[in-house]
């Protein structure tokens, strides 16, 4: 198969990088951007199954991002990909800040009338689904009232809730997010490191896999704000001083379709003052069996 053929993990050790584009040497700029576009869209892994296609598309990016800078693409003509391109590299570490906005912008002028393409969901996102943090509170109720009957409680407390603005998308009201054209939209780079392949989230979209220009101006851009919520706590007839309830799913709401997490409540229970005068008169009588016990055992020495 083209796919075995072309791109073995071996000729991206080799960093033929014109064999990658399936290009000769003499290619202009437009026919490498024409390439570019043609093995992007045939290699995406979004849309091709191939367990190499994420490797494969890094080579693309790779060959493409050197190969188009007319600077960058000469020193290679020149020396390969030695370690003299590598030093060349280090060199322009500065610059690397700027170019994925510059390169994003490039994606979305080249590919704006293609991005259906992109739709279908990755397999594979930097951002897994996360469970939203538990909230702790406390509960005061009254002894008699407790011991009497079942009871239910009105609570109030602070929780983490989807933006009721944008709807979680981190973007303003009539825009919408972009696709990540470093990371193909999955939220995750592939970057070579000690001749090794390793995974890294996007530095550009900070693993959403997509770039969101005009943020939400209510949540700030983090899709999420504080609310102040209300619940109904059912309190069991009977339930000890300190116990601890849960009521799962009202907690904080979870993060890329995560499960909320859960409302612990804690029972405080408040002494009676007819109790407390009672204790007392326990306490006292207690105290006094203890004097007197120690004076018979001094009797009896």
């Amino acid at each position: 198969m083209l796919i075995k053929s072309l791109y073995k993990y071996s000729s991206y050790n080799n960093k033929n990088l014109y064999q990658i584009l399936q290009l000769p040497k003499t290619s202009t700029i437009q026919e490498i951007k024409s390439q570019y576009y043609k093995l992007v869209k045939k290699y995406h892994p979004d849309t091709n199954p191939s367990p190499q296609s994420k490797d494969i598309f890094s080579q693309i990016q790779n060959a493409y991002d050197i190969l188009s800078d007319q600077s960058k693409r000469a020193i290679y003509d020149s020396c390969g990909y030695s370690n003299s391109y590598e030093d060349f590299q280090e060199q322009q570490q500065q610059q690397k800040s700027e170019k994925p906005k510059n390169r994003q912008q490039f994606y979305e002028e080249t590919f704006q009338d293609f991005d259906a393409f992109f739709e279908r969901k990755s397999k594979t996102r930097a951002r897994p689904a996360k469970k939203g943090e538990d909230i702790q509170i406390q509960l005061h109720v009254d002894f008699l009232e407790i011991m009497q009957q079942t009871i239910q409680k009105q609570v109030q407390f602070q929780k983490k809730v989807l933006c009721y603005i944008c709807k979680g998308t981190r973007a303003q009201t009539g825009t919408i997010p972009s696709k990540c054209y470093s990371c193909g939209g999955t939220g995750i780079l592939l970057v070579k490191e000690n001749h090794q392949m390793c995974e890294q989230i996007c530095d550009q979209c900070e693993g959403f896999g997509k770039i969101v220009k005009n943020k939400c101006k209510t949540c700030l851009g983090t899709a999420f704000i504080q609310k102040t919520q209300d619940e109904k706590i059912i309190i069991p007839k009977g339930i000890k001083d300190k116990q601890v309830l849960r009521k799962e799913g009202s907690g904080n709401t979870g993060e890329q379709g995560g499960k909320n997490g859960d409302l612990f409540i804690q029972i405080n229970i408040k002494e009676h003052p007819q109790l407390e005068i009672k204790q007392e008169q326990e306490n006292e009588g207690k105290k006094q069996e203890d004097i007197l016990k120690n004076k018979q055992e001094q009797q009896f020495q």
